[in-house]
């Protein structure tokens, strides 16, 4: 057993689980705080000391990954933002997301990031939907400013993924104008019902 943990801080540390690992460390952290003190204490995979060390390394991984611009373009790169912003004491989160979405490509990449995808069924369909909700984006970039960041792009002179996006974004800015919850699959599967 403690070779296998051994070999999962190496893949962490050396960087080839980069999104998988700062989940599971989460995962394992909220395993020893509620761990209820069975078993004797050689028997644990990993002690709290050692899980706040792995959260170390990962918080100096994430601010390597996005200084060498790659954050942006890693796999799940919200949730491992948002392990950086819950692990760290700075405000590097934010700094590196208001740096890294200067331009307008980037921004819509950001975006995208945050977009989720939920399935549907009914009698007659099924299908899937993609959702966001734009206060997800609160802790890093202000939404009303994404917003109006949209609304001055020229949609004939973008991809059709960054349209995409862009009308997810507005729908999701839509739901919260009407006092719906975006964040609830729900809410956009109801939606969908009622065209």
């Amino acid at each position: 057993m403690q070779e296998r943990a051994s070999s999962k801080c190496s893949e962490f540390c050396t960087g080839r689980a980069f999104p998988l690992e700062s989940f599971t460390i989460c995962r394992i952290d909220e395993f020893v705080v509620c761990w209820t003190g069975r078993g004797a204490p050689d028997q644990r995979l990993l002690n709290h000391e050692e899980i706040e060390k792995l959260k170390e390394v990962a918080i100096d991984k994430f601010a390597e990954t996005a200084e060498v611009d790659e954050l942006l373009s890693t796999p799940h790169m919200d949730s491992v933002l948002g392990r950086w912003q819950e692990w760290s004491d700075s405000d590097r989160p934010q700094e590196w997301a208001e740096e890294a979405t200067q331009s307008d490509a980037a921004l819509l990449q950001f975006v995208n990031q945050f977009i989720r995808q939920g399935r549907y069924s009914s009698i007659s369909e099924s299908g899937t939907i993609k959702y966001i909700d734009p206060r997800w984006l609160e802790p890093f970039l202000d939404y009303s400013t994404v917003e109006d960041r949209f609304a001055e792009l020229d949609r004939s002179e973008i991809e059709e993924w960054e349209v995409d996006t862009i009308e997810i974004f507005e729908q999701g800015i839509e739901f919260l104008d009407d006092g719906q919850d975006p964040g609830e699959f729900e809410t956009w599967s109801m939606s969908r019902r009622s065209l």
